[in-house]
């Protein structure tokens, strides 16, 4: 089992109970920070990282480059987490019961993604947009394929 530290460094937080990682962007007097959470199983959520200087777009970068850097480590020592696609959070695949191909219109133009369905229902788009439900299926394929180590 895997721990992952807060931010302010007295709780460690099982990742088998953390649903996903995103990003809660905090606005203070003198500056914007963006901070990296991980949301638990429980509805809770615990800050593992801050990012607080003057540059609020560098701030949401560097928390994006985190969760990255985060995922890509975790996965490495066995972790399941996969990235959305704007980069601005992970989901554990331990809470998805189902991947689907859903319809959203954006600028008045139909649009295609791939969509996960946590274990409590809320649906959050893991994939970028398509302009036709034949893209996205070949993604979602793409996705189990890699999710299962290459079968489908």
């Amino acid at each position: 089992m895997k721990f992952i530290l807060t931010e302010n460094g007295n709780e460690a937080v099982s990742l088998a109970f953390v649903k996903d990682f995103a990003i809660e962007r905090v606005v203070y007097q003198d500056c914007d920070g963006s901070h990296v959470i991980a949301e638990l199983d429980d509805d809770d959520d615990a800050t593992i990282k801050i990012f607080e200087s003057e540059d609020a777009d560098g701030n949401f970068s560097a928390a994006k480059a985190y969760i990255a850097e985060l995922v890509g480590k975790l996965n490495v020592d066995g972790a399941k987490f996969i990235l959305t696609a704007s980069g601005n959070g992970a989901i554990n695949l331990a809470f998805i019961d189902t991947f689907n191909v859903g319809k959203i219109v954006y600028e008045g133009a139909e649009k295609f993604c791939v969509e996960a369905v946590l274990s409590n229902e809320t649906k959050k788009i893991v994939s970028r947009e398509f302009d036709s439900a034949d893209e996205a299926e070949k993604f979602l394929a793409e996705l189990v394929e890699k999710i299962n180590g290459g079968t489908k």
